[in-house]
């Protein structure tokens, strides 16, 4: 159940409650499913159905006109996770109860009354997998299309999708992991619609030797083995929507003159042919290097970046968010769509998940949520993390690799934890193509970067 309010304007209070109070609004609520609360703007409690008092464990007549700090003393909340809930202004959160209870979802809606302060607030309690994913607050998580952004980076993400709406370009930065793919998609539909292509392009795994012909086609005949259709390159695949260039980085310099053109003047030349072709098209990339170190080592090209970096956005790593615990909530809504019984986390499990450094960030907290899914029945607990491989125990940290005596210039130290991390992700998985799918790179990128580790230490 969605619950609407009308939006031309604040209400009277008098007329609110004397509508909530009647015999028949009352019956009506007793008969749904979907559990209903009212607070008024003094937060009594002007509502409460009974589908409400079976979520919460009350009896409605107990709480009804009292404080609202009555139901939370007697209900199966935790009175820390409503708290939360409710300071930080979110519109959706799941619940589980103190003694583990079922969970459900809860939605929060502000309904403005004339002439006070604040507004009458509903909550709509359902089961999980029901609630409605809210645009304000909600990858990213990530769950049902919606968008998880702090309200900093929601700012930022806005002025992105104006950017892209206008044909600038713009260039998303940030670690692995962190969403800047599902960003990327939500720009594109924001600003150009579903109807309208996205092409998305892994530039790490392009081999150079392929890089031409992947992004601007060919003709038939072009080369030896090309096919007889010929073939149309990425660029023009997303002719009148958007091209994602994804690991951007990763791009060798010797093919980097090649797209700097393209984006000079919109043309493509595929091999092959004698003519040139106008591609419109606006461009997202992205990329978890450090593009202003690259620049000084030569290995990527100035005049590229400012091509591509009209709109710089940084996204924050999840360590660095103070919407984990909303994330959180969604990967567990997420995953609670295709389970009978609903998996909760016990406090000490939730804490040990947002307070760890998660350095994999959405990924990484997506992959656990998955993990407990699997090992768990119906509540997890702190000690369902004790695997080594949960948590990121078994990845070497910065601090670690300090410790070890490594030092030097900045760059030759992140390389060094960089193969560090690697190699112990193929000691763990036993393969490189493994190894990468869980590190979130692609197999030719981890290869790439085993080859320039092994030509550095002849």
């Amino acid at each position: 159940m969605n619950f609407a309010v009308s939006q031309s304007g604040p209400v009277s209070q008098s007329a609110l409650e004397e509508m909530l109070a009647s015999p028949a609004f009352t019956t009506i609520a007793n008969l749904l499913a979907t559990g209903l609360v009212v607070i008024s703007p003094d937060e009594a409690i002007v509502h409460i159905n009974v589908a409400a008092g079976r979520y919460l464990g009350v009896e409605p007549q107990d709480v009804f006109k009292r404080p609202l700090t009555t139901l939370l003393q007697n209900s199966r909340i935790l009175p820390s996770d409503w708290t939360a809930f409710v300071q930080k202004g979110r519109s959706e959160k799941s619940f589980v109860g103190a003694e583990g209870e079922p969970q459900f979802h809860v939605t929060r809606r502000v309904i403005p009354a004339r002439g006070a302060r604040s507004g009458y607030t509903v909550f709509v309690l359902s089961p999980p997998g029901q609630g409605t994913a809210d645009q304000g607050t909600a990858e990213q998580a990530q769950t049902r299309g919606a968008l998880i952004l702090p309200p900093n980076l929601r700012a930022r993400i806005d002025r992105a999708v104006t950017a892209h709406r206008r044909g600038l370009r713009v260039l998303l930065l940030g670690e692995s992991g962190v969403g800047k793919t599902s960003i990327a998609k939500y720009i594109h539909q924001a600003s150009s619609g579903a109807d309208k292509p996205f092409i998305h392009v892994n530039c790490g795994s392009i081999p150079e030797t392929l890089m031409e012909s992947e992004m601007f086609g060919y003709e038939r005949g072009a080369f030896t083995g090309a096919l007889s259709s010929g073939k149309t390159g990425f660029v023009e695949s997303a002719e009148g929507g958007t091209l994602f260039l994804d690991e951007v980085g990763e791009i060798p310099i010797t093919s980097q003159a090649k797209i700097l053109k393209f984006l000079e003047d919109s043309t493509i030349q595929p091999i092959g042919s004698a003519k040139s072709r106008k591609i419109r098209t606006t461009v997202i990339a992205a990329t978890n290097r450090n593009l202003s170190e690259m620049i000084a080592e030569r290995t990527f090209r100035r005049d590229l970046y400012f091509r591509i970096a009209t709109f710089p956005v940084t996204i924050p790593p999840l360590r660095d968010r103070d919407d984990r615990n909303i994330l959180l909530d969604a990967f567990l809504t997420n995953a609670n769509e295709n389970r009978d019984r609903p998996l909760g986390l016990t406090e000490a499990c939730r804490s040990a998940i947002l307070n760890a450094p998660l350095p994999g960030n959405l990924r990484e907290m997506q992959s656990i949520v998955q993990y407990l899914d699997i090992v768990c029945d119906t509540l997890a607990d702190a000690s369902d993390l004790a695997d080594e491989a949960i948590l990121g125990k078994g990845t070497p940290s910065a601090t670690s690799v300090a410790e070890d005596g490594v030092g030097g210039l900045l760059r030759d130290q992140v390389r060094a934890i960089e193969a560090r991390i690697i190699q112990a992700a193929i000691d763990k998985h036993g393969s490189k193509k493994d190894a990468a799918a869980s590190l979130g790179i692609d197999v030719t990128t981890l290869l790439r970067k085993l080859a320039r580790e092994a030509d550095e230490a002849r």
